[in-house]
């Protein structure tokens, strides 16, 4: 019997069903979760990785033996009979005893019988982060009426006697990473191209065998038959290039009898954007490669020989005709020898010196001025450019800022400090990608005046001592060098053309953005709700290697809200609410409660006063980093990190142990602070209670963030009904237990 999908070893023939399966009709699903008796089927779906093949290999695994239906989705497909414990989960938003915050669902291991050592196997297989998915079903159900409990990845395999267990994660892994992955490259200078009369040339030669040559380049339009680094002859034979062909970069190559081959991107490529650009002729694997950032995209099998000597090179037209290119280019590179993915990925993101092994031309375009861009290898020859080409920035700092992760702006930032991107035309960077505005920029603390908005910064006229801006590329420009730091305030990420300022919709779009989630990932209809429900302008700055976890779990408590994911894998928010104002999920009475389980637990502390925070300054200023015209009042304010509202809660005289808290709210205008403060100080103000139970019968009926009424005649507050949030839940394949509070 195989557990591999596709091997159709042990399968059964088309259109057989096992013995007992039929087809059910309507959503057997309600009813199925709430009866005792019925068979509980779980299937297990994984997805590791066979580096033998290489590629995906699927496991299907259940319970009890299970056949899919010749008309499923997951047509005839064996589910084998081999889990032993095929679920257990906790997942809770209690943080000292209130709601709130991040529920992260932590797993005890699903373990599978392995007596006969067939599942060996799959201790070779590559596991961290890939796929897994569980469903929970019964008999006489099409694979589709089978519901999705489980969707995230595996975090790891063990074995243990006759016994494999399999760690879950509902975390996708990018959510754990640093959501910013663009670091400062330090090109400092590059040259800008217009596409009909300008380009750089060179005298040198190209001789037979193996090479690499590379370049950085932002295409200034969308559809251009653009040439970038060439070498080419007399004739058609031996040509190397590099080319922008029409939306799609190519690395072309012609043998010695003028045959051409093209390795094509099939990407697309967005204008303004930098490329690191690679092409590589391999003449021992008989192969040309293109890498576009590092990551090989085409590849194209070749023939023949490549000895013809090639004496013309250029950047920006064909060394032989027309084609120009349009945009900026930067850092070309030639190497005598066909260099590795590896090797490109470890350079691409900074200069070189010169004399690294193989290099035979480095041009690093930092003069900023003139009519030659030197060649940094020793005798190398210098290229010449023709038409006038501009000299302007890449935008990627000085080599002081490699390796220094790019600053990223959500909703309205209070006076956070750019980076220095150009120190010869006072560029900074305030966020990477477009913004909405820059509210204002602060020298010692003396407020600039605006002197417009342009999309180049580089050729633009600034009247003396103000700043222009470039909200397309989240940049700013001085016209003359400050007196001291430099702060801005901003309306910052507007990706896509749309800017997001309240919670819900920056966590979207960090999410869904950044992050690399689909919004078919997370609970869009929870996350529109939150924004209407709590719309107020927020802002929050990123200038370190914070997760995107972190960022979202900072902008949810912020406004006594929590995340968490759903059973089928997707993303969820919402904000605590006293759960009297909310319409119930359902009823819990003692006939559904296990007998013995229903417990009160200790009550959280009574809050007696709020403090909310608002209008964060990420940066403050001390009395010696501020001008003389700046007024005692103003330094009063711009030493101070945050300033806070207060809401009074419950009485200290009558709740003795009553507590202070404070919520670290990310909001522009005190108005939302002490709205949100107020709403906490009703919520948390007053006597609220735990209790814990065990379903009598039933798996899967509420999650958080669902509303129930729980009815008990064991307690006195509960004889009448008390509506209360689900904060906790513990599932495994028996039995279900909730944490609710109210």
């Amino acid at each position: 019997m195989s557990f591999f999908g596709g091997v159709s070893i042990g399968e059964l023939p088309l259109g057989a069903l096992p013995s007992g399966l039929s087809l059910a009709v309507g959503d057997p699903l309600p009813a199925f979760l709430a009866n005792p008796q019925a068979e509980k089927i779980f299937l297990l779906e994984l997805a590791p990785h066979d580096s033998t093949v290489p590629g995906t290999v699927n496991v299907y695994l259940s319970n009890t033996e299970f056949q899919t239906l010749p008309s499923d989705t997951l047509s005839n497909q064996l589910f084998q009979a081999r889990l032993e414990r095929p679920y257990d989960v906790q997942t809770s938003i209690l943080n000292s005893g209130r709601p709130g915050g991040y529920g992260m669902p932590t797993f005890g291991d699903v373990t599978a019988l392995d007596t006969d050592g067939e599942l060996r196997k799959l201790l070779g297989y590559q596991w961290g982060g890939r796929a897994a998915t569980e469903r929970l079903g019964g008999r006489g159900f099409s694979y589709a009426q089978f519901a999705k409990i489980f969707g995230g990845s595996i975090s790891g395999i063990a074995a243990d006697g006759d016994t494999i267990a399999l760690g879950l994660s509902a975390a996708p892994p990018r959510l754990q990473r640093p959501l910013q992955t663009a670091f400062y490259k330090g090109y400092g200078a590059c040259i800008r191209l217009n596409g009909s009369t300008q380009y750089a040339s060179a005298t040198l030669t190209c001789t037979a065998g193996s090479m690499t040559m590379s370049v950085v380049a932002r295409p200034a339009v969308a559809s251009q038959t653009g040439v970038l680094n060439n070498w080419r002859n007399g004739s058609a034979a031996g040509l190397r290039l590099i080319y922008q062909n029409l939306t799609h970069f190519t690395f072309a190559v012609r043998n010695d009898a003028a045959t051409l081959y093209e390795a094509i991107d099939t990407a697309t490529i967005v204008v303004g954007q930098l490329y690191h650009i690679e092409g590589v002729l391999d003449l021992t694997a008989m192969k040309a490669y293109l890498r576009v950032d590092g990551k090989t995209v085409a590849e194209i099998a070749i023939t023949g020989t490549f000895n013809t000597v090639l004496g013309t090179f250029a950047i920006g037209k064909a060394a032989d005709a027309s084609f120009y290119f349009s945009g900026d280019f930067d850092e070309p590179r030639h190497w005598n020898f066909a260099r590795t993915e590896a090797q490109t990925k470890a350079d691409k993101d900074r200069q070189l010196i010169g004399t690294e092994t193989g290099l035979v031309d480095y041009w690093k375009c930092d003069e900023y001025t003139g009519t030659s861009a030197a060649n940094s290898v020793g005798g190398g020859t210098a290229l010449t450019l023709t038409g006038t080409p501009t000299w302007v920035s890449s935008l990627e700092g000085s080599s002081e800022l490699v390796g220094t992760s790019k600053p990223i702006q959500y909703g309205y930032v209070f006076r956070i400090e750019p980076v220095l991107v150009d120190s010869t035309k006072l560029i900074y960077q305030v966020s990477d990608g477009p913004i909405n505005s820059v509210a204002s920029v602060e020298d010692r603390g003396v407020v600039l005046t605006s002197d417009g908005d342009t999309t180049d910064l580089w050729t633009a006229t600034i009247t003396a001592g103000r700043y222009k801006t470039d909200i397309s590329r989240g940049l700013i420009r001085l016209q003359s060098l400050p007196a001291g730091k430099v702060l801005v305030t901003v309306e910052g990420d507007k990706t896509g053309g749309t800017y997001v300022s309240n919670t819900a919709a920056i966590a979207k779009r960090i999410l869904t953005g950044r992050a690399g989630l689909a919004v078919a990932d997370i609970d869009d209809d929870a996350f529109t709700a939150l924004s209407t429900a709590q719309g107020a302008v927020v802002g929050l700055s990123v200038d370190d290697l914070s997760s995107p976890e972190t960022l979202v779990g900072r902008l949810l408590d912020g406004i006594g809200g929590y995340w968490t994911y759903l059973r089928d894998g997707r993303i969820t928010v919402g904000r605590v609410l006293d759960p009297s104002t909310v319409t119930p999920t359902g009823t819990v009475a003692d006939s559904g409660i296990l007998q013995g389980t229903l417990q009160r637990l200790l009550s959280p502390p009574v809050v007696h006063q709020v403090t909310t925070e608002y209008a964060r300054y990420w940066e403050t200023s001390s009395a010696d980093e501020l001008a003389g015209a700046v007024t005692a009042a103003q330094r009063a304010d711009l030493a101070l990190r945050v300033r806070s509202a207060s809401s009074p809660a419950a009485s200290l005289t009558t709740y003795l142990d009553a507590e202070p808290l404070t919520v670290a709210g990310l909001f522009k205008l005190a108005a939302d602070a002490q709205t949100e403060g107020d709403r906490q100080a009703a919520l948390h103000g007053a006597p609220r209670v735990l209790f814990q139970f065990t379903f009598a019968s039933g798996l899967f009926l509420y999650q958080i963030g669902d509303v129930i009424t729980l009815q008990s005649d064991l307690f006195p507050e509960l004889e009448a009904g008390k509506d209360m949030l689900v904060v906790s839940e513990s599932s495994t394949a028996a039995d279900h237990t909730l944490t609710v509070w109210g």
